[in-house]
């Protein structure tokens, strides 16, 4: 009987991408607080990426660990 490959992927620990969303908050409403659209559009960009980012690296991890487990 052949046992199934595993692959244990490391997450990024989630308080580290809580400390990193209070970070983009706390950034957004420094520009909303010196109304300075400049620097809030650049935090939402910052922010678009930073949740892609993770997105795309959820799905690869995702297709890893799905390709590895078979048999």
């Amino acid at each position: 009987m052949r046992r199934k490959k595993t692959l244990h992927i490391h997450h990024p620990a989630r308080s580290a991408v809580s400390e990193t969303c209070q970070y983009i908050d706390n950034l957004k409403n420094v520009a909303l607080s010196k109304n300075n659209q400049v620097m809030l559009d650049f935090i939402m960009k910052f922010q678009d990426e930073f949740f892609a980012h993770r997105v795309k690296c959820a799905s690869v991890q995702k297709k890893i660990s799905e390709f590895l487990s078979v048999e």
